[in-house]
C-alpha cells in the first residue's frame, strides 16, 4: 500500500510539472476568473452600460469590425471550418504518435480560451442595461384589447405598404436591389433610429453583414443569421427568403451593438426596420413583427385572429406561404429515408436553446417571441 501511495504521488508530482498541465491549469483558471467576473457584472447593468458596452466593447466592436470588414467573406466562417480541420488531424496525429495528453490539452485552452474570449469581446453585453429599461418602457400585464389593436395596426400597414413591392414571377415579395447593396443599406436604419431617439446605443460605424458560404448548411440547422463575437461580424444565410432577410440583417446587426437577449434584438430590428427610409425594409420589420404577433393573438383569441387573416393582402399570403414552402423544403430534406432535415432542425434549435438558457433565459429560443411584449409596451407609450 505505501509502495502505491508513492508511485501515485511520485506520478502527480511529474505531472504536474508537465507543459500540458501548465497550460490546462492556467487556461482553466482564465475560465474561472471570467465567469466570476461575469456573475458579478450580472449585479451591476449601468455600470456595465457605461464602461463596457458604450466604452471597451463600443470602441472595440467597431475597429475590429472595420478591420475584418476589409475582407470580402466572412472571416469568422473561414476560421471556425479551419479549427474543426485542424482539430481533427491534430486528433488522428496524437492518436497515431499515442501523444494524447498533448490534444487534450489543446482541446481544454481552445474551449476555455474561446469562452474566455466570448464575454470579454461580447457576452458582457448580457449583464447592460435592459433595452426597455433604457427606453423608458413599462413591461408588465397586458388585457387583450391592446394586443387585437396591435395585430389590426400591423396589419394595416402591412395591407399599405405590400401593394407598393416589387413581385417575382410567381407574385412573391422580390428585393428589387442586389444583395451586396441590401446589406449595405442596412445601416441607414439605424442612423435614422439613432437620431429619433436621440440616442448614441444605436448608433456606430460597423461593417455591413457578409454572407454565408455554409448558407445551405444553416438552412438545414434552421439558422438564418448568426454574429460572431471573435472577428465582430454579422454573418446573414443568403438563402433566407427576401421578405424576411432585411429583418435578419438589422437582427444580427443590433448583436454586432451590443444587443444580447434574443427579444431584444428582434425588437431593435423592428425599430430600424421601421425608421428605415427604402420600403422593403419597412415591409420586412412589419411582416416579422405580425408574425409573431399573430401567434400570440392565435393563443388568446383565435376568431380576432380568423378575422384579421382573412382581411390580409393577397401579395402579403403569397409571401407568407411561399417562406413556409422554403422552410419546409429543408425539414423534409431525406436521405436513404432518414429525415436529416428535421434531425439538423433539432440539433440547432436545441444548440441555441441550450446556449440562451445557459446566459438565464429560462425559456431559451421561446424567448424571440417575448418581442411581442416590448411591442405592445412601446404601442403604449406612444398612444
Amino acid at each position: 500500500m505505501k509502495n502505491f501511495l508513492e508511485k501515485t504521488i511520485d506520478f502527480i508530482k511529474k505531472f504536474v510539472r508537465k507543459k500540458q498541465f501548465q497550460i490546462i491549469a492556467f487556461s482553466i483558471l482564465l475560465a474561472f476568473v471570467v465567469e466570476t467576473l461575469r456573475r458579478v457584472l450580472v449585479h451591476f447593468p449601468e455600470f456595465v452600460e457605461r464602461y463596457y458596452s458604450m466604452g471597451f466593447y463600443r470602441f472595440l466592436s467597431q475597429t475590429m469590425s472595420i478591420l475584418f470588414g476589409m475582407f470580402p467573406f466572412s472571416v469568422a466562417e473561414a476560421l471556425i471550418a479551419s479549427l474543426i480541420i485542424f482539430s481533427i488531424y491534430y486528433l488522428v496525429r496524437s492518436i497515431k504518435r499515442k501523444r494524447m495528453l498533448n490534444f487534450i490539452a489543446f482541446a481544454v485552452c481552445t474551449v476555455c480560451v474561446l469562452y474566455s474570449s466570448f464575454f470579454v469581446f461580447w457576452g458582457f453585453n448580457w449583464s447592460r442595461v435592459s433595452t426597455q429599461d433604457y427606453l423608458g418602457l413599462e413591461i408588465g400585464p397586458s388585457h387583450i384589447d391592446e394586443l387585437r389593436a396591435l395585430s389590426n395596426e400591423i396589419a394595416d400597414r402591412i395591407n399599405q405598404i405590400r401593394p407598393l413591392l416589387q413581385e417575382d414571377k410567381n407574385g412573391v415579395m422580390r428585393i428589387n436591389s442586389s444583395d451586396w447593396n441590401l446589406r449595405n443599406r442596412a445601416q441607414l436604419g439605424f442612423d435614422n433610429l439613432a437620431r429619433e431617439l436621440d440616442s448614441e446605443r444605436f448608433w456606430g460605424i460597423y461593417s455591413p453583414p457578409k454572407n454565408l458560404i455554409s448558407s445551405r448548411l444553416f438552412s438545414y440547422f434552421r439558422v438564418v443569421g448568426i454574429f460572431i463575437p471573435y472577428t465582430f461580424e454579422a454573418n446573414i444565410n443568403r438563402l433566407d427568403p427576401d421578405v424576411s432577410r432585411p429583418f435578419t440583417i438589422m437582427h444580427e446587426i443590433a448583436h454586432q451593438q451590443g444587443i444580447a437577449p434574443e427579444d431584444e434584438a428582434n425588437f431593435i430590428a423592428f425599430l430600424a426596420c421601421r425608421a428605415h427610409p427604402d420600403i422593403d425594409f419597412i415591409y420586412s420589420g412589419y411582416y416579422m413583427a405580425f408574425i409573431y404577433t399573430m401567434n400570440e393573438l392565435h393563443i388568446h383569441d383565435r376568431e380576432e385572429y380568423d378575422r384579421i387573416r382573412e382581411r390580409m393582402y393577397e401579395g402579403f399570403r403569397r409571401d407568407v406561404i411561399a417562406r413556409y414552402e422554403f422552410w419546409e423544403h429543408f425539414r423534409n430534406r431525406r436521405i436513404f429515408n432518414i429525415n436529416i432535415g428535421e434531425i439538423a432542425g433539432n440539433i440547432g434549435e436545441a444548440v441555441n436553446d441550450a446556449y440562451l438558457q445557459s446566459q438565464g433565459v429560462d425559456d431559451g429560443i421561446r424567448s424571440y417571441s417575448r418581442m411581442v411584449s416590448l411591442l405592445l409596451a412601446e404601442r403604449r407609450a406612444r398612444t
